[in-house]
């Protein structure tokens, strides 16, 4: 954040996405006033959703540096990819009519922008309209068949209305395309085994740590599975592997210790 090149300080602005609100608004706050804009709008997007925990004194600061953040996404409003990052904005912010407006509009300027159609599936999804987000969903698949993010939605989707044979399908393709995540074969793999096919999830998942190594979810769930296996020497080396991702884990020394004494 300290660093001189405007590049490496917007990284590090953007790599905070992965702590809590509280985090972020603490790490930041030094940040809104950065001699970069390109750095002040990274830092006005990480806090979009931290303005109702902000101290009263930073209120009015926040609310300037929102404003030039969302002047600067409204220069270029007639694109797709600035609609839905205005929309991802307004969601932070808790602003659903802003978000749904913008990802609308990011359909009519193209009606086959992928990820306005998957986030606009995903708002219906939480209105509980899942016959509109699966003909979203489907939409975006017809436009790109061959987008994991895609199918993975799809999966989910079939899991919440109960088609398990289709969420399966979906999940298992998502894992496949060259787009894939490891986060969609963690989820793969607890469908699998939610669907009584465990067996096949330990092997969805070892497949996964090939190609998508130190992945903590995925290997705390692969050890997990073949403990509950009793495959205990199978698991050793994915437990050495947690060992060193997640020391002083609770869950990862109860296991060192049942495997090692």
């Amino acid at each position: 954040l300290l660093d001189p090149d405007v590049l490496v300080r917007r990284a590090a602005v953007e790599a905070t996405v992965f702590l809590p609100p509280q985090g972020r608004l603490e790490i930041l706050m030094p940040f809104i006033d950065d001699e970069m804009k390109s750095v002040r709008m990274a830092v006005a997007n990480q806090l979009a959703d931290t303005l109702t925990i902000a101290p009263v004194n930073d209120t009015a600061v926040l609310l300037r540096l929102f404003e030039e953040y969302e002047e600067s996404l409204l220069l270029n409003q007639d694109t797709p990819g600035a609609q839905l990052n205005l929309g991802n904005y307004y969601q932070r912010r808790g602003d659903f009519i802003g978000l749904e407006r913008a990802y609308k509009r990011a359909l009519e300027i193209e009606p086959g922008f992928v990820p306005a159609l998957l986030n606009l599936a995903d708002v219906r999804r939480e209105q509980g309209n899942e016959a509109e987000a699966e003909s979203l969903l489907q939409r975006a698949l017809e436009v790109a068949p061959d987008s994991a993010a895609s199918h993975h939605s799809m999966g989910l989707l079939y899991i919440r209305i109960k088609q398990l044979p289709d969420a399966l399908a979906e999940l298992k393709l998502a894992t496949e395309l060259a787009d894939a995540s490891p986060r969609y074969s963690y989820v793969y793999a607890i469908a699998l085994e939610s669907a009584g096919q465990k067996t096949d999830a330990i092997e969805s998942l070892k497949e996964s740590e090939l190609h998508w190594p130190n992945q903590p979810e995925s290997l705390m769930l692969l050890v997990n599975f073949l403990d509950q296996e009793g495959r205990g020497t199978e698991l050793l080396p994915y437990l050495s592997s947690l060992s060193r991702i997640l020391p002083g884990n609770e869950v990862v020394q109860r296991l060192v210790a049942k495997y090692t004494n």
